[in-house]
């Protein structure tokens, strides 16, 4: 018989995601609009470690850490959301593991 596996997800609104963006990385970000998702979507990332051994151009899931880096200097105009997940677990802001953005308005 075949059984579901148990996996702990951290889920989070797109909307309190763009805060969390703001509120560890200092600058506004608009999820939705940097990743041209609609509504009624959900979007999960699995956060892995990565053996960057602290280069700056390792990438994550689209752009690398030097990338991610003038993005939140404001020298880059957009970036995805699962770079930004990548980044903030390399840096110890949040825990490695699996999550899901909903969008829903």
């Amino acid at each position: 018989m075949a059984n579901f596996n148990k996996k702990e997800i951290y889920e989070m609104e797109y909307g309190d995601f763009d805060e969390f963006v703001e509120e560890k990385l200092g600058r506004a970000y608009e999820c939705v609009a940097d990743n041209e998702w609609s509504n009624y979507e959900s979007h999960d990332f699995d956060i892995t470690r990565l053996d960057t051994n602290d280069d700056p151009d390792c990438f994550f899931q689209r752009y690398t850490v030097r990338e991610v880096e003038q993005w939140i200097r404001g020298e880059k105009t957009s970036i995805d959301a699962g770079s930004l997940l990548e980044y903030m677990a390399y840096k110890e802001m949040i825990p490695y593991g699996s999550y899901l953005i909903t969008i829903f308005w």
